[in-house]
């Protein structure tokens, strides 16, 4: 069974849909009354439905639990909103404690603030590097504690505010 299944069954039983109400739903939406006959996109969209009638995706932890100092929360916050926007090609916890270990010597879980300023540092200079200003508005939106900007159609929406217009 694949995961995109596995999932639509989560959200089945979550919702807590008898059958004949499932193969409704199936049926309207793709018009296949079983999800192995399916393909991927059509699976997508049964999923995105049933987010829209209450699903909830619950996160899975295997092994460690999250650091969660605050040092931690904006270098994993940084880190994710970088792969967002393409800087970072990685946004596993695995890439981010080999980046860690690479830049510091050490794993998330085991630095010292002064080690977690440092990479919060040569992230900031990362993703200064990116051309795209809007890209960087949004890791910069991050960085100072503010929700990055929604996200529409796979592009991000900012708004850029001048102190003072150019030409006045």
């Amino acid at each position: 069974m694949s995961k995109l299944i596995g999932m639509i069954h989560v959200a089945k039983n979550q919702l807590g849909l008898d059958d004949d109400t499932y193969r409704a739903l199936l049926l309207d939406l793709t018009g296949k009354d079983s999800c192995s006959r399916m393909t991927v996109k059509e699976q997508w969209r049964v999923i995105e439905e049933l987010k829209r009638k209450g699903f909830q995706k619950k996160p899975t932890h295997k092994g460690k639990r999250l650091v969660s100092d605050p040092q931690a929360k904006k270098i994993r916050a940084l880190w994710l909103t970088m792969a967002d926007c393409g800087i970072v090609r990685d946004r596993s916890e695995k890439a981010l404690a080999s980046c860690m270990r690479r830049f510091t010597g050490r794993t998330l879980e085991d630095a010292t603030v002064k080690q977690c300023q440092a990479m919060i540092e040569i992230l900031k200079q990362w993703f200064d590097r990116c051309d795209d200003p809007k890209k960087r508005a949004v890791c910069l939106s991050v960085l100072e504690g503010n929700t990055p900007p929604p996200i529409i159609d796979g592009k991000f929406v900012v708004e850029v505010r001048h102190a003072k217009a150019p030409y006045q």
